[in-house]
């Protein structure tokens, strides 16, 4: 398949409040567990900003999953270079945290995984759209991770909050 990348809507996904796209999303975690992931510092602090938003209760039932899976999932955590603000497309009409994360999708050459519908549709990068199959069984982590994430989805996010964390 090639380099994989994703965004903050595919490792929140896996705690959607809507269904079809946390089973969805869970799945393609369960189905790349042995794959490098590469997946921006930014999109990263996206992630902790909309759970650090969250009463402590709730974040502390989700933290041991996420410490879990940053630690056991090989992902390729990355910062921006002088190489990544030449590659910007800035006409392009996606907000400057979209833009960033396309010029590092380029960068880096990898598909970008995601839900967020303005990259998709701005064909800049190489995208796979998440897509949601309403008949697809739920697969399951390991035992120990699975137990973690059962636990996790006590928190439950909306996807579309996370227009609110990447306006221009």
């Amino acid at each position: 398949m090639g380099k994989i990348g994703i965004d903050a809507t595919v490792f929140l996904g896996l705690h959607s409040n809507n269904e079809g796209q946390r089973i969805t999303t869970k799945n393609f975690f369960v189905n790349n567990l042995s794959n490098e992931l590469y997946f921006t510092y930014e999109q990263i602090a996206v992630c902790d900003t909309v759970i650090w938003s969250l009463h402590h209760s709730l974040q502390s039932q989700y933290y041991p999953f996420m410490d879990c899976i940053h630690t056991v999932l090989p992902f390729k955590r990355f910062g921006y270079s002088r190489r990544t603000f030449e590659l910007l497309p800035i006409e392009s009409g996606l907000n400057f945290t979209d833009i960033l994360t396309c010029a590092s999708t380029l960068e880096h050459e990898y598909a970008l995984f995601t839900w967020n519908k303005m990259i998709m549709q701005s064909k800049i990068v190489q995208c796979r759209e998440m897509t949601i199959d309403n008949m697809t069984k739920e697969l399951f982590f390991p035992d120990q991770i699975e137990q973690l994430y059962q636990r996790s989805l006590a928190v439950r996010v909306d996807l579309k909050i996370l227009e609110n964390y990447t306006q221009t």
